[in-house]
């Protein structure tokens, strides 16, 4: 994920096990928090907190480690349906990775055709097409 996003993109980033995955993306976390999975947050007050940071972070990823995303967002209604309307499941990802739809990738990445969307020479160079 780190060579299809471009510096200030954050991953929105969920599951069982999500500690390790912002170290690896070396991009920050989105949303506020990692703790979706464990309903942390998801009081009406907070949940709205967390979706007004989602509505303003550049966020063209969210992955989950373990179950579909849409399941750990479940308690998150608002979340989840800031989710379906904005973004779609990545072919044959089982639901772990959806992708913003509103963005145009500038390329993609692998064989399952990553998209990616960074912008300039550093983004996208390791098996991708522009």
């Amino acid at each position: 994920m780190h060579d299809c996003t471009a510096p200030g993109d954050r991953v929105l980033v969920t599951g069982q096990t999500p500690f390790q995955v912002g170290y690896y993306v070396a991009r920050p976390i989105a949303g506020g928090h990692l703790y979706w999975h464990e309903s942390w947050r998801a009081d009406p007050a907070r949940e709205l907190q967390s979706l007004s940071l989602l509505q303003r972070q550049s966020v063209p990823f969210a992955y989950s480690t373990h179950d579909p995303v849409l399941e750990d967002f479940r308690r998150y209604p608002r979340i989840r349906e800031h989710l379906l309307t904005h973004y779609a499941e990545l072919e044959g990802s089982r639901g772990l990775l959806l992708v913003d739809r509103r963005r145009q990738p500038t390329g993609t990445f692998g064989a399952m055709g990553f998209p990616c969307f960074s912008r300039g020479v550093g983004g996208a160079s390791r098996g991708a097409t522009r």
